[in-house]
């Protein structure tokens, strides 16, 4: 008996190096699962084998610990198949706790946190209260995106990552002195900015859940398009409006419109609301040397611009069967004004446009990522066969040069004509 438990903890313990080395030379996601699930049943059972080796008294041979080994975050370091990435926050979360959610006897809770965090791909389940993930969560693909309907204010920003509650950044006021040339031996001119200021934002949180029956979670491609299509696309419409329009009380941001320092610029006729938001991208540069580079416009503004006509009937942007005059090109169907990137959206307010240098100017932050949860233990969601989803995030937006971004406000005024 002795001889035969000492062969199988040696048998097991060579089927566990092997299995790691496996890992580490593959690139394909479901064989690396496959290992992971195989590596706990592995280690299982030498587990057993020893317990039954030390009730003969007998010391067992040392053996290397399997506990701290994550495939999945030996995986993240090698290769990944085009074929396996996972696409959007949706399949990441259901696949995470895709068993957890056919298996789920009794009471449960799982999460899947910071889904979007770039800092590890080592995402390990803090929820199932029976450890029903095992150990082994699928890696995400670090270049996943957002499943957005539309654009959004977000996406004209550079995000970055934030691992305080806060961010402290300095307002420069206006340059005083600047470079000239000198003679040999005088005295050099002082060049400085008047004026800064510390400014600290702190972070809002941004939540909401869904509440789904057992028999909806049964559907998982089902899931997955909930997941997508309403939390997080309804989470994105908020933060752009948080983006934008936050007021800084309670618990809100304090949006883009809100500070201190924004330029505006005033259309006196409907004729002139081109010519205007044009004339924002002129303030920006003048002022600040940094290059507009996106344009936020509310639908109907921006369809009013876009079915300009010229006195002979002919579509600015081209018309309904083909490119501008005539063009063979092609018609571009939303054609970006003054050659910036234009985000058409609703979250801004009619007749009004936002001209700036989104990537140069300001920054929006998020610490860790986008936490999902799910649980049938809230309220009385057992008892009544339901499951809610929780989705949530923390972000801070710093704005650095407010002069970067220029608030339009169009006209509907008609240019009365010269007796």
């Amino acid at each position: 008996m002795k001889d035969y438990l000492l062969k199988l903890i040696r048998q097991k313990e060579e089927r566990i190096a092997a299995i790691k080395e496996a890992v580490k030379k593959s690139d394909v996601l479901d064989e690396v699962k496959r290992l992971g699930e195989e590596l706990d049943i592995v280690s299982a059972e030498l587990v057993e084998a020893r317990s039954e080796l030390s009730k003969l008294e007998i010391v067992a041979p040392a053996v290397t610990t399997t506990t701290n080994f994550n495939p999945m975050a030996t995986f993240a370091n090698n290769s990944f198949s085009n074929n396996n990435k996972i696409r959007t926050v949706g399949e990441l979360f259901v696949k995470n706790v895709e068993k957890a959610i056919h298996e789920r006897n009794g009471r449960f809770t799982i999460s899947v946190p910071e889904l979007e965090s770039r800092a590890s791909a080592d995402f390990q389940s803090t929820g199932g209260q029976s450890g029903v993930f095992g150990g082994i969560l699928d890696f995400m693909d670090q270049t996943i995106v957002r499943a957005y309907r539309r654009p959004t204010v977000s996406d004209v920003f550079n995000w970055g990552a934030l691992s305080t509650q806060s961010i402290t950044y300095i307002i420069e006021g206006a340059k005083e002195g600047d470079f000239t040339t000198v003679a040999e031996g005088a005295k050099k001119p002082q060049k400085h900015y008047a004026d800064p200021t510390l400014k600290t934002d702190a972070l809002s949180k941004i939540a909401g859940f869904i509440k789904f029956t057992n028999e909806m979670l049964d559907d998982l491609p089902f899931y997955v398009s909930e997941i997508n299509s309403r939390l997080m696309y309804d989470l994105s419409l908020t933060e752009e409006y948080q983006l934008l329009y936050g007021d800084g009380t309670g618990t809100n941001l304090l949006g883009l419109l809100n500070r201190t320092g924004i330029q505006t610029a005033i259309s006196d006729y409907e004729v002139n609301n081109a010519d205007t938001i044009f004339h924002a991208k002129t303030l920006i540069f003048t002022t600040t040397g940094f290059t507009p580079d996106a344009i936020l416009i509310n639908p109907a503004d921006y369809e009013r611009l876009r079915l300009k006509k010229d006195n002979n009937g002919q579509y600015y942007g081209g018309g309904f069967f083909q490119g501008q005059y005539g063009s063979e090109s092609g018609i571009n169907w939303e054609p970006p004004l003054w050659g910036l990137r234009t985000v058409v959206t609703p979250a801004v307010e009619e007749m009004t446009v936002v001209v700036g240098s989104f990537t140069q100017g300001a920054t929006p932050y998020r610490k860790g990522g986008i936490s999902i949860e799910s649980s049938n233990s809230n309220e009385d969601d057992f008892v009544k066969n339901l499951v809610t989803t929780r989705v949530e995030e923390r972000i801070a937006l710093a704005v650095r040069v407010p002069k970067a971004f220029v608030k339009v406000t169009l006209s509907d005024a008609v240019e009365e004509e010269e007796n």
